[in-house]
């Protein structure tokens, strides 16, 4: 006899849909304010620190995309075991992907520990900037330990549909790094300045702050009591964890690829010129303010399409996907008319450069109509994600960015052209995605994918 949990009936409206994408969103927007604030306090130490740690904190992400994809996977499958009433298994694979968590984090400091000087070296050609990065991501590394079963955690709270969390986790990292990067940037209290290191220590302390406090709140709350998560967390099962792997690593590859695309856009647009790369941070900015939205909308997209599927509703998936792309437009409508209305104030807060403001008003102007094909590329490509089809999506994910990245390095290297065309290739990278995403989604029985 399998065991069950009750478990209301699965409700699409917008409310509830807002009621499990806010949260989320939420936490991404606390995490921009601390993001841009880093910055503009190490923009007032030097152009080419911002650059630095701008570039190194790219890097980070990318390394942690890694850890997100693990996290997804095991958000699709606790979302799918959860509407299938099986408590258990919950505790089952978040345990054994939290132990994966760890073994992860782990293994990736020890590579980047390794080989962080001549793979630098080979990134940037500044030797200012690549100063900086080093500085700054020698103690950031460090973090991995923590971020990356941090997510993990907080990937079950959006598979359970549990979000809430998620605004006081972030909340706290957040005013924690902020405070400390003030006493630690610019020497207060008694502490002596510490420039980019003290950005790299005060996010390191908050990022430890974070696991304890997710953890925490998990005991003290009973979630895992209701989900046997104690008991769980005092075995290993090679089998279960083979199987959040299978899920978990065409993710895990695509989230890679994404943000090392990502990573890359900006090591070639660093070739232009170091005022160009101020430029494109600023814009990279914006784009994490609109990504606030939308990625909140894409963490819920994969929930909600896990569940359906467990509940057998599929009758509901239209309406469902025109009101997800609804939500995320308005979103991103909401969170990036600043590009359009006030741009040099938004550049002025980094730099009173006349030509560093121009390049940034013209990559606003040309970004902004992309963005809106981000919100339709999104939800598509998670949908194909929380069907569990996750080798389809990496194909996707990595077919758009090998052309991206193709393009990208002919206008940015090989016939160099200012930054606000080279911006012109995001339009390329969001439309392959949700043409090959609808393609999917039109050809193959993605509505009854097991997991």
């Amino acid at each position: 006899m399998s065991e069950t949990t009750s478990r209301p009936e699965l409700d699409i409206s917008y409310r509830n849909l807002l009621k499990v994408a806010i949260p989320i969103s939420l936490g991404g927007f606390v995490q921009f304010l601390v993001t841009i604030t880093d910055n503009a306090f190490l923009s007032q130490v030097g152009m080419n620190v911002m650059n630095g740690a701008g570039l190194g904190s790219m890097l980070f992400v990318t390394l942690i995309m890694l850890g997100i994809g693990l996290a997804s996977g095991a958000q699709i499958i606790i979302a799918r075991r959860y509407n299938q009433h099986l408590p258990r298994e919950v505790g089952t694979v978040f345990s054994n992907t939290f132990y994966l968590s760890i073994a992860m984090s782990i293994g990736i400091l020890v590579l980047m520990l390794l080989t962080m000087g001549p793979l630098f070296e080979f990134l940037v050609n500044s030797e200012v900037v690549r100063q900086y990065m080093t500085e700054y991501m020698e103690i950031r590394f460090f973090s991995l330990i923590v971020y990356i079963p941090a997510l993990v955690i907080a990937g079950m709270y959006m598979g359970l549909g549990r979000t809430r969390v998620l605004i006081y986790s972030t909340a706290v990292t957040a005013l924690v790094n902020l405070g400390l990067d003030w006493v630690l940037i610019f020497g207060h209290f008694g502490f002596e300045p510490m420039g980019i290191q003290g950005a790299a220590i005060a996010t390191l302390t908050a990022e430890v702050i974070n696991i304890t406090f997710l953890w925490g709140y998990s005991m003290a709350t009973g979630i895992f009591k209701e989900f046997g998560i104690g008991a769980a967390l005092r075995t290993f099962s090679w089998s279960q964890s083979r199987h959040i792997l299978k899920i978990s690593l065409p993710i895990m590859g695509q989230q890679a690829v994404a943000l090392a695309t990502w990573t890359v856009f900006f090591m070639m647009v660093e070739k232009l010129g170091e005022q160009e790369l101020m430029s494109g941070q600023i814009i990279r900015f914006m784009y994490l303010l609109v990504f606030v939205s939308i990625l909140g909308i894409s963490q819920s997209t994969k929930t909600f399409v896990s569940s359906t599927i467990a509940q057998e509703r599929q009758d509901l998936f239209p309406v469902l996907l025109r009101r997800l792309i609804v939500i995320n437009v308005g979103g991103m409508l909401l969170l990036s008319h600043g590009m359009i209305l006030y741009p040099d104030f938004i550049s002025g807060i980094f730099t009173q450069d006349e030509h560093i403001q121009m390049l940034t008003r013209r990559s606003m102007l040309t970004v902004y109509p992309a963005l809106l094909l981000a919100c339709f590329s999104s939800i598509f490509l998670n949908t194909v994600e929380g069907s569990g089809k996750t080798r389809y999506a990496a194909f996707i994910e990595v077919t758009s960015s090998v052309t991206y990245l193709v393009l990208t390095y002919y206008v940015a290297v090989v016939n160099p052209q200012p930054i606000y065309r080279v911006w012109m290739n995001d339009y390329l990278y969001f439309g392959m995605i949700v043409v090959l995403s609808i393609l999917v989604l039109r050809y193959t029985n993605w509505k009854y994918q097991k997991v």
